[in-house]
């Protein structure tokens, strides 16, 4: 598992060619702003468009425009402001915190100025979108535009200048909130369906299985680079698989079984480094994300189908020069609770989800909130010789047994898992907060995996998770209708596996009658 990076500010800033002003769904304009006198002749207020300019004789001189924001309705709370910018020339300031300004001075009670902007570029460059996030501990604040010790020109379009609500100053403490009908749901057990279509006959064996929860994927091209950037194919594609999702939510429910909707290739796709997510560093794919959840909840609000909103599968953002992967999410979350007020949103940690970066994560301050986690420690056990070829000689890697992962050797075994759950049920208690076992799964041919399995999910159980395997009828690595023939080859077990065994044992849990309350 990768080491989760240090939280740090939201910078938008992001270059992004477009011959209009760029912004994201959502958010409040603010309107009424009083400004005050342009600093040149050269500069002008046009149609909600501010330009600065600055010839280079007047660059040392103060060339902002200020205006008094009133602050009291979010007192206590940080807020975001965005503004789309665009220059021309802007020269190269002498102290890197210089340059174009987009910021807010804000007076605390205690009568402390704090200042807050957004990091731009200087250069030229076409409209992109600039953004900053900003505590709010006095009453009003001073937004400041223009240009400081840079010549250049800068212009801001006001028509789109937003403010946004991020949390409040008390969100350490904030208890998560969930209608009666979410928090007194009946269990759900399930698993994580292929990418394929599925068929009535998927459904019958799902249902013989007791299952009562699919995972559905809007998937391809899973992890590799560079694909997904055309919109209008992605669009294209997306849609076809949306059709499937209607008749699943449709038949599902006669089986007794709801569905997950999970987003699992973002538009934009993967890039370097890091393998990391498009969408958290350029605003085109950013908005498309957005605007697909608004589709989506428009689609299924009501549905009683649909079990949750999965926003992001195993989301991978670098957190600097682009958007940070929780607030991305919390913008997508609020979006979709102005559609649909009731659905659950699963929400999902950075770096693909796993257990190290619960002590980062910020509840979000909505109702019916769902936490994601997916589980596969330790990786170098369940995922073994899956990414690397296993040398004739090599022995597998057994559960319980000495296992490494992150480069520690250990003994695994129940309590070292339960242990390495220690930061999920924290944030849980801390937030009052449902978790969501989104995937878990060993490979097949891994010695000790259904004990494995079992181990897992006896600790989701004793926790109260809600949980789904990875995976039915999809790599022959994960599904539990193969066995290893002990030569490289996963062959179909029509006897059944142990692992398949110990998921039914589980399935059997979600009884009938709760089958039949679910489908009225």
């Amino acid at each position: 598992m990768k080491k989760c990076l240090l939280p740090l500010l939201l910078l938008l800033g992001v270059a992004v060619s477009a011959a209009q002003p760029v912004t994201l769904p959502g958010g409040t304009v603010v309107t009424g702003l009083a400004l005050n006198h342009l600093p040149d002749k050269g500069s002008r207020l046009d149609s909600d468009i501010l330009a600065v300019s600055v010839p280079p004789e007047r660059k040392g001189d103060s060339n902002l425009v200020t205006a008094r924001l009133d602050l009291k309705p979010y007192r206590n709370k940080t807020i975001q402001l965005s503004v789309p910018v665009r220059a021309d020339n802007v020269s190269v300031p002498e102290q890197k915190w210089n340059g174009i300004k987009f910021q807010m001075a804000v007076k605390s009670a205690d009568g402390e100025t704090q200042y807050q902007g957004s990091a731009l570029p200087t250069g030229s460059f076409d409209w992109q979108l600039a953004a900053f996030d900003i505590p709010v501990t006095g009453n009003d604040g001073t937004l400041q535009f223009g240009l400081q010790d840079s010549s250049g020109t800068v212009e801001f379009d006001l028509s789109k200048l937003k403010i946004r609500v991020l949390h409040s100053a008390d969100n350490d403490t904030y208890r998560a909130e969930y209608t009666p009908e979410v928090q007194n749901r009946i269990r759900r057990r399930g698993v994580m369906l292929p990418q394929r279509d599925m068929t009535r006959g998927d459904l019958e064996t799902l249902a013989k299985w007791n299952v009562n929860l699919i995972r559905f994927q809007f998937c391809r091209n899973w992890g590799r680079r560079g694909t997904d950037r055309d919109l209008a194919d992605y669009d294209r594609w997306f849609d076809e698989r949306l059709n499937n999702l209607d008749y699943l939510v449709s038949e599902a429910p006669k089986y007794g079984i709801q569905v997950v909707i999970d987003l699992h290739t973002p538009p934009g796709g993967w890039k370097d480094p890091h393998n990391v997510m498009c969408m958290f560093s350029e605003l085109e794919y950013a908005g498309h994300f957005l605007e697909l959840w608004q589709k989506l909840a428009t689609h299924f609000k009501g549905n009683p189908g649909v079990w949750a909103y999965d926003l992001i599968n195993e989301p991978r953002a670098l957190k600097k020069n682009g958007f940070d992967d929780w607030k991305l999410q919390l913008i997508a979350a609020q979006l979709i609770r102005e559609i649909d007020p009731d659905t659950p949103i699963l929400v999902t940690t950075n770096w693909g989800g796993g257990t190290g970066c619960w002590d980062e994560m910020r509840a979000f301050e909505l109702k019916n909130i769902i936490y994601q986690l997916h589980f596969y420690n330790p990786i170098g056990y369940t995922h073994q010789y899956v990414h690397q070829k296993r040398r004739p000689d090599e022995p597998f890697r057994t559960y319980p047994g000495e296992i490494t992962q992150n480069a520690k050797t250990e003994s695994w075994d129940k309590e070292r898992l339960r242990r390495e759950l220690n930061g999920v049920l924290n944030f849980s208690k801390k937030h009052n907060a449902k978790i969501y076992v989104g995937e878990f799964s060993a490979i097949g041919w891994a010695p000790g995996a259904d004990r494995y399995l079992r181990d897992c999910i006896e600790l989701f159980e004793e926790n109260g998770w809600d949980w789904s395997y990875h995976s039915f009828r999809e790599s022959p690595f994960w599904n539990v209708e193969m066995k290893y023939d002990g030569e490289g080859n996963f062959i179909p077990a029509p006897e059944g596996t142990a692992r398949q065994s110990v998921l039914r044992e589980y399935f059997v849990r979600n009884s009938t009658p709760e089958k039949k309350e679910t489908a009225k």
